[in-house]
């Protein structure tokens, strides 16, 4: 028969092991809920110098880190941090991009991470395809929108260099709000989940989000501002601009054109 002062000691022994059991199965119920998750999709056509989106926002965890191979800068924007940025192809070829997220717990040590990888193909710009000699009669391809698997019409590639040559003209510090305004005008432009009907409401709701944006460099950015609200005026009359979907082309060049000149 154990004594009493043994009976204790095993029950101390045996209340110290819950306890050291319950405290793991908490750390790992902890781990568990924090554990990092890693997903990412790419929104935009893979193009020399055009605007791309990696969208992380499904992603769960402490931190985020992207890594693009061969070495290519992103950009944060908008409010989601390092959730969603910007990539610009800066020559044709393979790119593998990684998002790495970690998940911490406790006083912030680090328990895991989780990787996604997405290789982007951006091809070599091909040549035009010679014309045939007789060309039959037809509306001229440059005069509205694209349709999603065609490049920007000749007058938004030259809208789009316009932009990042007045965007590189810009002080410093009013150069570093370009960023967010290149997602401003991006998200116009797709217009996803947004109720934009015409392009009267797209030009407003552009242009109030535009001024919330320069706040406090409204004086840096005058000249930008004159040149493309004249360029938009010289566009529309030469009826380049006339339906929703010739400004949305506009909106997209002129967001890469921003994160052009921002670099």
């Amino acid at each position: 028969m154990p004594t009493e002062r043994t009976q204790l000691q095993k029950d101390a022994r045996l209340m110290l092991a819950l306890g050291v059991l319950l405290s793991l199965l908490a750390i790992a119920s902890l781990a568990i809920a924090d554990e990092p998750k890693a997903t990412f999709q790419t929104l935009g056509k893979p193009q020399v110098d055009a605007l791309m989106v990696l969208d992380a926002v499904g992603s769960t965890g402490d931190s985020f880190r992207w890594e693009v191979i061969p070495d290519a800068k992103v950009h944060e924007f908008g409010n989601q941090g390092q959730k969603m940025v910007f990539f610009m192809p800066p020559h044709p070829g393979k790119f593998t991009v990684l998002l790495i997220a970690a998940g911490t717990v406790g006083e912030g040590k680090i328990v895991t991470t989780d990787v996604s990888r997405i290789e982007i193909v951006v091809p070599d710009d091909k040549p035009p395809t010679p014309e045939p000699d007789n060309p039959a009669p037809g509306p001229d391809p440059d005069d509205h929108a694209p349709a999603p698997d065609r490049d920007l019409p000749a007058w938004a590639d030259e809208l789009r260099s316009d932009v990042a040559a007045w965007t590189a003209e810009l002080p410093p510090d009013a150069r570093d709000r370009a960023t967010l305004l290149a997602y401003v005008f991006f998200v116009k432009a797709a217009c996803t989940g947004c109720t934009i009907d015409d392009a009267q409401q797209l030009m407003t709701e552009t242009g109030n989000d535009k001024r919330g944006v320069t706040a406090g460099y409204g004086t840096d950015w005058e000249t930008w501002t004159n040149r493309f609200v004249a360029r938009l005026k010289q566009l529309h009359a030469d009826g380049r601009l006339e339906l929703l979907e010739d400004f949305r082309t506009a909106w997209t060049a002129i967001a890469g054109g921003l994160m052009k000149g921002r670099q």
